[in-house]
């Protein structure tokens, strides 16, 4: 029975980034205490919002566990296409975490996560997002981050949350991370005009794409 609260399995090529997701699930669990009601309830919820706060909460959470990390930088961007042959141009990556040995780029994307989501959507989106390669300061690896909010209709159960968490292992990546509250389970949105929609959480999966051979030009 896996931990619905939070939980990060990762492989073996990214076991150092492990130590970041316990104090990214904590650093989420802050806010959510910070910003509580009088009566304990949740009013707020850090990972809510969009794509740029969701990189902060990782950045400082790597920060904190002893990593170094970048977000935002502009560097070089080498597209790969059907052919195999690509183009490249200066652009932005998303996040660098790196320690004295290792580094990696993430680019991140942030979806809504809903009952109906199917798998072959979110695995377009990791494949589409491993396309572009951006470079970055010491790194021989890239890769993408793709988040999920949970978004339901419904208050929901442990059932819902083990199913979130189950659609992001199916997509066999090499980092997963989930932290799903229990004090979420009662945040909604109740500034929705048409209809109420709850938050229980947030799920990741890191997707590594291919290495590259020397150091990285840079922008």
């Amino acid at each position: 029975m896996i931990d619905q609260e939070f939980g990060a399995k990762t492989t073996k090529s990214l076991e150092w980034l492990k130590p970041v997701f316990p104090i990214w699930n904590r650093l989420i669990q802050r806010y959510i205490s910070f910003c509580a009601s009088d009566d304990g309830g949740p009013t707020d919820v850090p990972y809510f919002y969009n794509e740029r706060v969701n990189v902060g909460l990782l950045a400082s959470a790597a920060s904190i566990a002893g990593l170094s990390a970048l977000e935002e930088f502009i560097t070089r961007r080498a597209h790969r296409g059907r052919s195999g042959r690509g183009r490249s141009g200066r652009g932005r990556a998303d996040l660098f975490l790196c320690n004295r040995r290792k580094g990696v780029t993430l680019e991140v994307k942030q979806v809504w996560l809903r009952k109906r989501t199917r798998h072959k959507r979110l695995m377009k989106i990791v494949e589409k997002e491993l396309k572009w390669a951006p470079t970055s300061p010491g790194s021989a690896t890239y890769g993408s981050c793709l988040i999920g909010v949970a978004s339901l209709d419904e208050k929901p159960d442990g059932k819902d949350v083990r199913q979130f968490i189950k659609k992001f292992k199916t997509l066999s990546p090499d980092v997963v991370a989930w932290s799903f509250p229990k004090s979420c389970r009662a945040f909604s949105s109740k500034e929705d005009s048409r209809y109420r929609l709850w938050y229980p959480g947030v799920v990741l999966a890191i997707h590594l794409s291919r290495k590259r051979k020397g150091r990285p030009k840079r922008a």
